[in-house]
C-alpha cells in the first residue's frame, strides 16, 4: 500500500506522526522542508526573460517564486539546504524503522 501512486507524501506523514508519538517535531519540519525542495525541483523552473527579445544562447532567466512573486528562487541555495538537511532526517527515520521492528538486509 505504502508504494501505491496514490498514497501521497501527506498521507504518509499523517500515519508517520500518528504511529509515533513522540516524534521528533524538527525532524518532521525538516522532513516536510525537503518535500517542498524537491517539488520545487520536481515542478517550477520555467524561466522568465524580461524584454520583448528572445533570449540569447546561455542567458538564464528569473524563475519566480509561487509563493512569493515577489522572489525569485535560489536553485543552488535549496540544493545545498537539501544536502545539509537530508543526511540527519534519513538517519532519523531509518531510526525509527528500526525501533518499529524494520529490518535491513544487505543484498
Amino acid at each position: 500500500m505504502l508504494y501505491d501512486q496514490n498514497f501521497n507524501f501527506a498521507l504518509r506523514h499523517s500515519i508517520l506522526e500518528k504511529i509515533i508519538p513522540d516524534v521528533d517535531t524538527k525532524q518532521i519540519e525538516n522532513l516536510n522542508r525537503l518535500s517542498t525542495i524537491r517539488n520545487y525541483f520536481a515542478h517550477i523552473g520555467q524561466e522568465i526573460f524580461k524584454g520583448a527579445e528572445l533570449p540569447s544562447e546561455g542567458q538564464v532567466g528569473i524563475v519566480y517564486d509561487p509563493r512569493n512573486l515577489d522572489k525569485s528562487i535560489d536553485f543552488t541555495q535549496l540544493y545545498e539546504e537539501f544536502q545539509t538537511k537530508e543526511p540527519t532526517v534519513a538517519e532519523y527515520l531509518f531510526k525509527l524503522y528500526q525501533e518499529l521492528g524494520g529490518e535491513y538486509i544487505k543484498g
